[in-house]
């Protein structure tokens, strides 16, 4: 590490958010349904959508987890982007992360869709340096192809994300290598974000011991990356895909040198099991794998932050701020536990020049 650095936030070349989120509603994307769901979904009586689900943590990780206003609008994000001193931002769903919730495969594969043609028509604008990414369903690799294709040469679209799939069939499974291969082919990133109200319904075994929003916040999502890693080294997908980049979101930072060197270590001993693999796992996830900032663990102290940065490497991580949730980062947090430990090359990259490289930009 390096003392030699930026001496105020303003000096940052740009700051690239990479998760702000959306906060969605059902009813928005019923206009943009695919019959007979639009059909269905607006014949007399129907009732107004429910979100999609009901859950134990429905009032805490909802209600209780939105911090400031939602940007609802164009003109909104744009505000929330002065206001946070970010100069390009990655639009993200919010209720869409929780399409594994929606139980009908037809269904849930529509509000996909939906969600894609209404993002793309309604908030993004590269313009306004507003892009986003579309949204995948897990419950049908082939439509999610479909997707990808309609949408690989949209301006706006800087990559696709594809949320907890089944425990029964997790990334890594063979019937996503269509979806990995058209990525590629698209020349777009695969980002993974967790939802805690799509993980307990993952792992409903594990979250059913949970009574509250933070013992459920805090191991659900990295957790959930820790097996997402897991599954997609072990099965080979970096090196059968070497041109896909995968970022890995809003799970922290401490977990990500603990997995890289206990898959190391068990790599070394195991190899028969990760037969796909002809290089140990850290390569494969210094090549192909990034990971958001966002929540920065750690913060009070520095020296903490600088060290796990330091062995995950700064040219692997991307600034996110996770706006609007209550745990949102603000965009100067992470700057004040780097400014004294790195110099203005890897504040930039964290802060802006990684995901300029790695998103389609």
């Amino acid at each position: 590490m390096s003392a030699q650095s930026v001496n105020r936030f303003q000096e940052i070349e740009r700051v690239v958010d990479l998760d702000f989120h959306l906060v969605e509603e059902e009813s928005a994307l019923v206009p943009y349904l695919e019959e007979p769901f639009e059909e269905m979904m607006t014949r007399p009586g129907v009732g107004e959508g429910n979100n999609y689900n009901e859950t134990k943590f429905l009032l805490d990780g909802i209600d209780g987890d939105m911090g400031p206003d939602v940007a609802a609008s164009p003109d909104d994000v744009k505000t929330v982007m002065s206001e946070l001193n970010i100069d390009r931002v990655t639009l993200n769903p919010g209720l869409n992360l929780n399409l594994v919730t929606v139980t009908n495969d037809r269904y849930a594969v529509a509000l996909a869709s939906a969600y894609n043609e209404w993002v793309t028509e309604t908030m993004l604008d590269s313009s306004q340096d507003m892009y986003g990414t579309i949204r995948l369903c897990p419950r049908d690799p082939a439509r999610a192809v479909e997707e990808i294709e309609r949408w690989a040469d949209a301006d706006e679209v800087v990559g696709a994300m594809l949320g907890p799939p089944g425990f029964r069939s997790p990334l890594g499974n063979p019937r996503f290598d269509p979806v990995y291969e058209a990525l590629e082919e698209a020349g777009l990133p695969l980002l993974l974000h967790n939802s805690v109200l799509s993980l307990q319904h993952v792992f409903p075994g594990q979250f059913d011991g949970f009574n509250t929003f933070m013992e459920a916040r805090a191991f659900g999502h990295p957790s959930g990356q820790m097996m997402h890693l897991t599954r997609l080294l072990v099965n080979g997908i970096p090196e059968r895909f070497p041109d896909l980049d995968i970022v890995m979101m809003e799970s922290g930072l401490g977990w990500i040198p603990y997995m890289t060197r206990r898959l190391d270590y068990y790599y070394s001993s195991r190899r028969e099991d990760a037969p796909w693999l002809t290089q140990p796992p850290s390569e494969y996830i210094s090549r192909n794998f990034y990971f958001t900032t966002q929540p920065i663990e750690g913060t009070d102290d520095p020296s903490y932050v600088q060290q796990i940065i330091e062995w995950i490497g700064p040219d692997s991580l991307m600034f996110a701020s996770d706006y609007p949730h209550s745990d949102f980062d603000f965009t100067d947090a992470l700057y004040r536990a780097l400014r004294d430990g790195f110099d203005q090359d890897a504040i930039d990259a964290i802060y802006g020049g990684n995901a300029s490289d790695v998103l389609a930009y």
